[in-house]
């Protein structure tokens, strides 16, 4: 009995998992939030965005895995307020202190 269960289940899997290819084909995306394109310069290999913030331009690196980093200059600058401190470690060992602000920005674009 455990054989017939055993083999009906793997004929069901095989046949569950053989229709994925047709399932995915078809279908369509629905946006939650609306896209923002932006341009991106090269340097040394590296993709670069130009951002505005009150009226001052700036070039941030585009980094997917690190989103909200900022130097410490710009931090200063703009007088944005932190909500706490912890400290990181980049892959060459070096400890240092980031100050993670989530704050919205009114003049800022990309």
């Amino acid at each position: 009995m455990i054989k017939i269960l055993y083999t009906f289940f793997l004929c069901s899997a095989v046949a569950v998992f053989g229709q994925g290819k047709n399932f995915f084909e078809k279908g369509e995306v629905q946006l939650q939030q609306p896209v923002e394109k932006v341009s991106l310069k090269y340097e040394n290999n590296l993709p670069f965005v130009e951002v505005n913030i009150n009226g001052k331009t700036y070039n941030f690196i585009f980094d997917s895995g690190a989103p909200t980093v900022i130097s410490q200059a710009i931090y200063k600058e703009l007088n944005l307020r932190k909500k706490y401190k912890r400290s990181i470690k980049d892959s060459d060992e070096k400890v240092q202190q980031q100050c993670n602000l989530p704050q919205k920005l009114d003049h800022l674009k990309l």
